[in-house]
């Protein structure tokens, strides 16, 4: 996230390039480094070197460096030298399970920390096997976790004139983030038990789930404070009466028939439509957007979230913004770069010993990282 926030960031990929350029999808599904979406996505504002990791370039730049960001394999960076040279230098290693334990070797993806972390005892239904949920959330918010850590090493480096060596674990990341994960470690430890997955949801009085719109599906939870708002909403004189009593709670036909009021009130609106009807009553209702939906939502333009970037190989696209606002908005500063595109310019400032203030190295070992931990950049 740091090269979200201003940092001067160098990206060192080893010889062909960071592994992320051959993720897809690319640019008219061509298997091009240079059209990677996920290369793209994660290296917004960033300059490219190629160079060994034991090069003299290498050593030159955390030499003049605040940060270095590395994810070897434990223990092979050389970061005594490189604080030696540098004694202000923060480095972050970023690694699957840590610099020791007996993991430390392992190589890590997104479904080994989520499995061995503990969460996906507790996703999916009992009556099935445990399941992931989707996506490469954790090893994203491991990044996020490390530009913290990163972020308070710099005010102590500017403090005390002293860096700092953090190792950044993504299982333990996992482990101790604030999620239900914590409440069933405390749960096991005051009582005893272990939380068992929760059962498949069945058929409920008041409606539960995903209900079908005209151009998609809105989520609709009603509970039972809830029920003057959706009856104002829907404004159907049968359901007024039906829940006019308490005898709806023990009529077997209560939630057969609101699903078909539902339904009806849903066949004439957009997903959008039924939201922006339904929040304004009080009643929450959201809409699911699919990705290529947010490009067009009035929220996202309205405060300029997605900035337009021009590509050399990639073309014309849009790319989305850091989660929050400072005084003046964002602005992107550069587009994500070619690789080693920035060679002369970068050996250039070496060799006028002239490196900005805020500059952080960002170095992947090709050996080391599977094709998920290269997701790791902060």
């Amino acid at each position: 996230m740091l090269f979200r926030s201003g940092a001067d960031v160098v990206k060192v990929e080893p010889p062909g390039g960071d592994r992320s350029r051959r993720h897809g999808p690319f640019t008219d599904d061509r298997d091009d480094p240079e059209q990677s979406a996920l290369f793209l996505h994660l290296n917004t504002n960033k300059r490219s070197i190629v160079a060994e990791p034991d090069s003299d370039v290498v050593d030159r730049l955390t030499a003049g460096a605040d940060v270095v960001v590395e994810s070897g394999p434990p223990g092979t960076a050389p970061i005594a030298r490189w604080r030696a040279a540098n004694p202000r230098l923060v480095v972050a290693s970023v690694t699957g399970f840590g610099q020791d334990g007996p993991y430390a070797g392992y190589r890590g993806d997104d479904i080994a920390y989520y499995a061995l972390g503990g969460p996906m005892h507790a996703t999916g239904v009992i009556e099935r096997e445990p399941l992931k949920l989707a996506g490469n959330l954790l090893q994203y918010q491991c990044g996020a976790v490390g530009a913290v850590a990163v972020l308070g090493a710099l005010r102590r480096a500017e403090a005390t004139g002293v860096g700092t060596a953090i190792d950044v674990s993504n299982l333990e990341t996992q482990v101790g983030s604030i999620d239900r994960r914590i409440n069933y470690l405390l749960w096991r430890q005051w009582t005893g038990r272990i939380v068992e997955r929760p059962p498949a949801y069945g058929q409920a009085l008041l409606p539960f789930g995903y209900y079908p719109a005209t151009d998609g599906h809105v989520a609709i939870i009603v509970v039972a404070n809830w029920i003057p708002k959706l009856l104002d909403v829907l404004d159907d004189d049968e359901l007024r009466e039906r829940f006019s009593t308490p005898a709806w709670m023990t009529d077997p036909e209560t939630g057969g028939h609101l699903d078909a009021v539902i339904y009806n009130w849903l066949s004439t609106r957009t997903k959008v439509e039924a939201m922006q009807e339904a929040q304004a009553g009080k009643w929450p209702v959201t809409a699911l957007n699919r990705p290529t939906d947010l490009l067009v939502d009035e929220h996202f333009n309205a405060r300029g979230f997605f900035a337009p970037v021009e590509h050399p190989a990639a073309g014309t696209y849009l790319t989305p913004g850091p989660g929050w606002r400072m005084d003046g908005g964002w602005v992107l500063r550069h587009r994500p770069p070619l690789l080693d595109e920035h060679r002369e310019e970068i050996l250039a400032e070496l060799d006028r010993l002239g490196l900005r203030d805020n500059t952080i190295v960002v170095f992947r070992s090709e050996e080391h990282t599977s094709e998920l931990q290269s997701h790791h950049d902060l």
